[in-house]
């Protein structure tokens, strides 16, 4: 299955939820069900606008924002999009 998002997302998502299993993440898969905590989440913020070098709005912060790869990656391409990097 292709996926929407980058090898950069990817990674760093996956440093943060155990999906027990091989293979990459699913745009479906639930991410607070495998591990994504608060400080998870925290620190998954910080290196995302690191990478992408984007500010993620405190109004997207929120716990459905972080629900599946595709909520989130959908939240990152926006801001990546909008603010014209890569």
């Amino acid at each position: 299955m292709n996926t929407p998002w980058d090898s950069r997302f990817e990674a760093l998502v996956l440093r943060h939820v155990d999906l027990g299993r091989d293979g990459g993440l699913r745009p479906d898969d639930d991410l607070l069900g495998h591990g994504l905590d608060s400080i998870a989440i925290v620190e998954l913020v910080v290196s995302l606008e690191e990478t992408y070098d984007i500010e993620i709005p405190d109004e997207r912060l929120t716990q459905k924002s972080f629900t599946t790869p595709y909520t989130l990656w959908s939240i990152v391409s926006g801001l990546v999009d909008r603010e014209g990097v890569a």
